[in-house]
């Protein structure tokens, strides 16, 4: 058995969706393992950004998605 959870590629928390009725939360991703009692292999990563790094992190990707396309012009 295995579950995919999306991942940040930033900070690397998880999804954790299950959090009794609560919104959904970013936690990191061996409290997600102890909670369902996952071993390593037991849990697939979707890469994706969590809101607070997507915010923190957008001006740096855009000035690399700038220059990239500076470069290859």
């Amino acid at each position: 058995m295995y579950v995919v959870v999306p991942i940040c590629c930033f900070c690397e928390q998880v999804l954790d969706e299950d959090v009794g009725g609560a919104a959904p939360r970013w936690v990191p991703l061996k409290d997600y393992r102890a909670k369902y009692g996952l071993l390593a292999g037991e849990v697939w990563v979707s890469h994706t950004e969590c809101p607070s790094c997507s915010g923190q992190y957008a001006e740096l990707m855009a000035h690399s998605s700038a220059a990239a396309h500076t470069l290859s012009a």
